[in-house]
């Protein structure tokens, strides 16, 4: 079953883990649901967690007061400057 980040408005986290490859993230919360947040590849591309504003453990503890999901297909710095 397909779920939104909105999901965990409200719910307060237990835990958060990022795996190894940093291409997803595990959000556990205080009724011991886990959420998983992954992003499904195709073809040729790469996908992977680039950047955190903040703590994540900043978010245990508290309820999820605002959830939102951002992408871009522009590359970052680091991208851009392996590709020129």
């Amino acid at each position: 079953m397909k779920t939104t980040i909105d999901q965990l408005l409200g719910k307060t986290l237990t835990s958060i883990a990022i795996n190894e490859g940093n291409d997803e993230i595990i959000f556990t919360v205080d009724d011991g649901n886990k959420y998983l947040m992954h992003h499904r590849q195709q073809c040729c591309e790469h996908v992977l967690i680039d950047d955190i504003n903040g703590d994540l453990n900043d978010l245990v503890g508290s309820p999820i007061l605002i959830a939102e999901e951002n992408s871009s297909d522009e590359p970052s710095a680091e991208q851009a400057a392996i590709e020129e």
